[in-house]
């Protein structure tokens, strides 16, 4: 359960005994469809609206949340965007800050495991639709690669690094994907539903979840 306060941080109540805190509402339905799949069950998934917020989060909100006490795994997923190591050694103090928090703090818990995931693969630059992007076969990537240097050639080249390149690419493979339809078993496209996010296309059958580039991620999520 979550509230928000007046900076516009989410209060959250513990629910399960893992937490996942994530950046955004993509990651909060992509994590929540994909651990579904998995069949895990009693994770606690939250987002904290950015990045940039996740060290306001674990240093004010959380150690102050109801049934703190339940919590056994915390974990922290984000896009490791252009820099891995970057991204890791700032997760890492984020969460050491908050277990000193815990530790100085009047209230009891118990101890409390941490550990990160950094999108695509815990491994290398990115983000969520790097991860998600891997996964198109190469004939249709073929097709989006096409289009968006049509695009460019257009408008003119913009200096995007390739991560975010990652994201216009999924964005434009959603506006032509086949999706599944609840009810009658039928398929649509997302080309009737443009504004279909990234998260919720996992619920509407377009990405093999099956795929070998969910392994960091699954082995993750089995771990916690």
């Amino acid at each position: 359960m979550t509230t928000t306060d007046r900076s516009g941080l989410r209060r959250v109540s513990i629910e399960a005994p893992t937490l996942i805190l994530v950046e955004g509402v993509d990651d909060l339905h992509f994590l929540k469809e994909f651990l579904a799949f998995c069949g895990i069950p009693d994770i606690q998934i939250e987002e904290v609206g950015g990045k940039d917020r996740f060290s306001k989060f674990l240093q004010l909100l959380l150690p102050e949340a109801p049934n703190l006490s339940q919590l056994r795994s915390l974990a922290v997923a984000r896009d490791a965007d252009l820099d891995v190591t970057a991204a890791q050694t700032s997760v890492t103090g984020m969460l050491r800050a908050f277990t000193r928090r815990l530790e100085n703090g009047a209230r009891e818990t118990t101890s409390i495991c941490t550990s990160q995931f950094l999108f695509p693969d815990n491994q290398y630059m990115g983000t969520l639709e790097t991860l998600l992007w891997s996964t198109v076969p190469d004939g249709q990537q073929s097709c989006i690669k096409e289009f968006l240097a049509c695009t460019e050639d257009d408008w003119g080249r913009y200096p995007l690094a390739e991560c975010w390149v990652d994201k216009a690419r999924v964005y434009a493979y959603l506006a032509g994907s086949p999706l599944k339809v609840e009810g009658d078993g039928s398929r649509g496209s997302t080309r009737a539903r443009p504004g279909l996010l990234t998260g919720v296309s996992v619920r509407a059958g377009i990405w093999d979840l099956n795929h070998d580039a969910f392994n960091p991620l699954r082995a993750f999520a089995q771990g916690l």
